[in-house]
């Protein structure tokens, strides 16, 4: 090592599952009954924690004849509990027979769905799953109770209107620290799969948001000669990741890097686009000497499974990425040769 203080860091494995296997959530319910027999009702996780999908359920029942054309069902999500905005609510299960949409928007503080009654005729009760991503908190800086809604409006007679509500605890399970280096998903995590902690869950249908964050030298300390390398599961590759920490979306070969700037942080992907490497499943960042002065630094990217992946063939599997730096503030210290 040529006399020089060299060091290596090392990630743990970190783990991805394709969305598909089944996870037990705890669920609270609750329902509204009018005299016109048509009843709705909501349930949501409870408690949600850090960084944890988030599942909402969403019932509507009542013979076809008694809703009107044109009635909508109207169901608002506490847009605290959600990391990444409208491209982060996953869709695939929240359709209703009988209805369009929904439509998805913001409003206020909450993320709100609406359906609209069409010709459709439908029998007896219709169900539909939301979900989502949590945002990490640190404990104390969680949201609190939250509450998810649903209403449905009939187009002609006020008096067939029904509405349910639910509520959540949220809790902030990071625990704030200032790593070398690290390893940070921006996919909601589980426990509940036997034999492993932590697995990452990705969207197979919005391979977008399965957005992987590796911070370096939030210790701020004084490297040289830093590089960072991943090494992607088999049968995954790199996509556009189209979700970010900060709003300035623009990548180098599918990667982002950010600089820590204060409580922000500052999209400077140009600044290495020349030392951003991408080989198949390998990515390479080359920093060079940035972090001399002790800047911190985030590698962002997305992960997609290959075509043809399904859970059952892709499982769980384990990644890891390392940092290998010389530390600057021990060559410049060290003592004259005699």
């Amino acid at each position: 090592m040529m006399g020089k203080a060299f060091r290596w860091l090392y990630l743990l494995s970190t783990f991805l599952l394709m969305i598909g296997q089944a996870i037990s959530l705890s669920m609270v319910s609750a329902k509204s009954l009018k005299d016109s027999g048509i009843e709705v009702g909501i349930s949501m996780t409870d408690p949600i924690s850090s960084q944890q999908k988030v599942t909402t359920v969403i019932s509507i029942q009542g013979s076809e004849d008694e809703m009107s054309i044109g009635s909508k069902v109207i169901v608002n999500i506490p847009g605290s509990t959600v990391q990444s905005g409208v491209e982060g609510i996953n869709l695939v299960g929240a359709g209703l027979q009988g209805f369009d949409g929904p439509t998805i928007t913001k409003v206020g503080d909450n993320y709100q769905l609406v359906y609209v009654k069409n010709s459709e005729s439908v029998a007896g009760g219709e169900q539909a799953t939301i979900s989502w991503t949590s945002p990490g908190w640190y404990p104390g800086d969680e949201p609190g109770e939250v509450e998810s809604t649903i209403k449905y409006e009939d187009a002609q007679d006020t008096s067939k209107n029904a509405s349910d509500s639910t509520q959540s605890n949220t809790k902030g399970t990071l625990s704030p620290a200032k790593p070398d280096f690290g390893k940070w998903t921006m996919m909601a995590k589980t426990d509940d799969i036997p034999n492993y902690k932590g697995v990452a869950l990705m969207n197979p249908s919005n391979s977008a948001v399965n957005v992987y964050d590796l911070p370096v030298n939030y210790g701020n300390k004084k490297m040289s000669n830093a590089t960072v390398k991943d090494v992607l599961p088999a049968d995954t590759h790199f996509v556009y990741p189209g979700i970010s920490v900060q709003t300035d979306l623009k990548t180098t070969n599918n990667i982002r890097i950010l600089k820590l700037n204060g409580s922000g942080f500052t999209n400077v992907t140009d600044q290495f686009a020349g030392g951003i490497k991408v080989n198949g499943r390998t990515l390479s960042v080359d920093f060079g000497n940035a972090m001399n002065d002790g800047s911190a630094y985030v590698v962002e990217y997305a992960v997609a499974p290959d075509d043809g992946q399904t859970p059952t063939t892709y499982g769980v599997k384990a990644n890891s990425a390392e940092l290998n730096y010389m530390d600057s503030e021990v060559i410049l210290n060290k003592p004259p040769l005699r």
